[in-house]
């Protein structure tokens, strides 16, 4: 099962090329301890990316948010906060991504295997340099966040 996300991928961007989709998705900056927490999807480019997912039919972005984090990582979010949005073209759809980020009292995660390959938590300083652009912007939103609340 772990494979057909790796197979499926270069489907999808096909598709995604012929039909030029509107896409709607989230990303999650975990912080837990002044760490982040980092994925390695199973599929796509392998950089170090954010937890997050596709927003379904009659979900709301956060609700999505609290969602994927419990099925990608088995993590329950108490709460979350914004972050801000972005929209993003490069797998040829017009894909709007809403960040968020929330805080954690543990560093356990229980991986979805299929989906995700690798996690681990990051001090800001410890950010490896092949970091996928979804999970670039987030880091940038709350870099600026964290700046603004230092003051």
């Amino acid at each position: 099962m772990k494979y057909l996300f790796r197979y499926l991928y270069p489907l999808a961007l096909c598709y995604w090329f012929l039909f030029r989709p509107k896409t709607f998705g989230t990303k999650c900056l975990l912080v837990c301890e002044g760490k982040v927490l980092l994925i390695q999807h199973t599929y796509g480019p392998q950089g170090w990316n954010l937890p997050g997912g596709g927003i379904e039919e009659d979900e709301t972005p956060e609700e999505t948010t609290i969602r994927e984090m419990r099925e990608e990582l088995g993590v329950t979010l108490e709460s979350i906060q914004k972050l801000g949005e972005y929209v993003r073209t490069a797998e040829y759809k017009i894909d709007t991504v809403y960040c968020f980020w929330s805080t954690v009292t543990s560093f356990d995660v229980t991986l979805q295997e299929q989906e995700i390959s690798h996690a681990q938590w990051f001090t800001i300083d410890e950010i490896p340099k092949n970091l996928a652009f979804g999970a670039r912007k987030p880091l940038e939103l709350y870099a600026l966040l964290e700046g603004s609340t230092a003051k």
